[in-house]
């Protein structure tokens, strides 16, 4: 942090995959630097800037995500534009976090590099991004970058038991997250649990073909439609790898495991793929620039599962 500090850039792309501390990064990194009495390379908690943050009312601080939908619209990067040549109310950095900067379509992306041409003094444009090359690159060549890698199995692991106090199966669920920590501490999250239990019970009842794949989609729109695809796909894979080997351990520390052990006795295994199929094409277009109805989206993944080959 010295480094990027020393620098002083005006703006900074940190990318990476998910779940490795990207947004931690930013957050912390806005602190010290609208810290007014920094101490040791740390902000110091307690002054007006620190304070102002804390209540997520500091004027010199913008946070720039998707609103109405699954974009960064224009009208957001304008208005950003505006408030970056104003003059800092606290007399020091203006810093903007903009996340997920890929999200940012075309016409806001460009108006976004009118500002990175002609940056304002002291403001710090922070972009965090978890899919780089989805950003123009006009817009990656004017920012610093710094690369978020996933960390070693051990270091990772270390951090985890010192962070939860339920530790069984953690090294399995690292490699269940791609290596990425805070990606476990997800999934160990009672909201997380809640989640994958809800999509099991519905999707399990949708396979015993005594309900509605319309009313089982409706019972998960209180989820992130993007959460629900990605419990099932965990599901799906985990059914297809148990279709492969005689017996695999268990992978999660959740109680419904049957899940996919359920699918598996339920669909031929070709139906298996084409559902993975299916769930990671929904994933890449909720996950893109387009703005899909969320619950016609659900709804169709259901469909598709309630008409899918059941085993005889």
């Amino acid at each position: 942090m010295q480094f990027i500090v020393r620098r002083n850039p005006h703006a900074l792309l940190l990318y990476g995959a998910s779940g490795l501390g990207k947004r931690v990064f930013a957050e912390s990194l806005s602190s010290l630097l609208l810290c007014q009495a920094p101490m040791k390379n740390k902000h110091c908690g307690r002054c007006r800037g620190c304070v102002l943050k804390q209540a997520g009312t500091h004027p010199d601080l913008r946070h720039v995500r998707p609103e109405s939908s699954r974009q960064i619209k224009i009208d957001q990067i304008r208005e950003l534009n505006r408030w970056s040549v104003q003059t800092s109310q606290q007399g020091g950095y203006k810093i903007a976090i903009i996340y997920p900067s890929e999200q940012m379509n075309v016409q806001s992306a460009n108006a976004f590099l009118k500002v990175l041409e002609e940056p304002p003094p002291q403001t710090l444009f922070i972009l965090v991004a978890d899919k780089v090359l989805s950003i123009l690159p006009t817009v990656r060549s004017r920012c610093q970058s710094l690369l978020f890698s996933v960390p070693k199995h051990t270091e990772a692991l270390q951090w985890l038991k010192s962070q939860h106090d339920h530790t069984d199966n953690l090294a399995q669920l690292l490699i269940q997250s791609g290596g990425a920590p805070l990606e476990v501490s997800k999934l160990l999250n009672g909201d997380y649990i809640r989640l994958r239990n809800d999509v099991a019970q519905n999707m399990l009842a949708l396979l015993s073909r005594k309900t509605n794949a319309l009313e089982k989609a409706a019972n998960l729109q209180k989820y992130q439609p993007i959460d629900v695809l990605k419990v099932l796909e965990s599901f799906v894979s985990k059914a297809i790898r148990l279709s492969m080997v005689k017996e695999e351990k268990n992978i999660s520390s959740q109680d419904e495991d049957d899940a996919p052990s359920r699918l598996l006795a339920s669909l031929e295994v070709t139906a298996l793929f084409q559902f993975r199929d299916q769930l990671l094409k929904a994933v890449r277009y909720l996950s893109g620039n387009s703005n899909p109805n969320p619950l016609l989206l659900i709804e169709a993944i259901f469909v598709n599962l309630s008409r899918a080959q059941i085993r005889n």
